[in-house]
C-alpha cells in the first residue's frame, strides 16, 4: 500500500502532457496558434515555408505565436507548420486562458 501512490504520482506526471496537449488542440478558425518547435531550427525560415508570420515582438526558444491568411492556402495552418517542422501546433485561444485573458 505504502508503494501504490508513488506510482500512481509518477503515471499521472507522465499523463500530464499528453492531456494537455488534446486539450489544447486547435478547435476553431482561430488562425493565431503556439507554435513548439525544436531550438535548433531557424525560426523564421520555418514560418517562410509555411506561410504563416510570427504575432508579437518577442518568441520564446522552443515557441512562437503565428498565424496566416487562412484564405490564400488551401492547406490548414497546423499541417504546414508541422510539414515545415514544428513539433506541435497549439489553439493561441489555450495560451491566453492560461494567462487569464478572456
Amino acid at each position: 500500500m505504502n508503494r501504490v501512490l508513488p506510482v500512481l504520482l509518477i503515471a499521472l506526471s507522465f499523463a500530464v502532457g499528453p492531456l494537455i496537449a488534446v486539450a489544447a488542440a486547435p478547435q476553431g478558425d482561430d488562425p493565431v496558434r503556439l507554435v513548439l518547435l525544436p531550438p535548433w531550427m531557424d525560426r523564421d525560415e520555418m514560418l517562410r515555408q509555411s506561410g504563416a508570420w510570427q504575432v508579437g515582438p518577442f518568441a520564446a526558444p522552443f515557441a512562437v505565436l503565428a498565424t496566416t491568411d487562412q484564405a490564400s492556402r488551401p492547406m490548414a495552418i497546423d499541417q504546414r507548420l508541422r510539414t515545415a517542422g514544428a513539433w506541435t501546433v497549439l489553439d493561441g485561444s489555450f495560451l491566453a486562458a492560461l494567462c487569464g485573458v478572456t
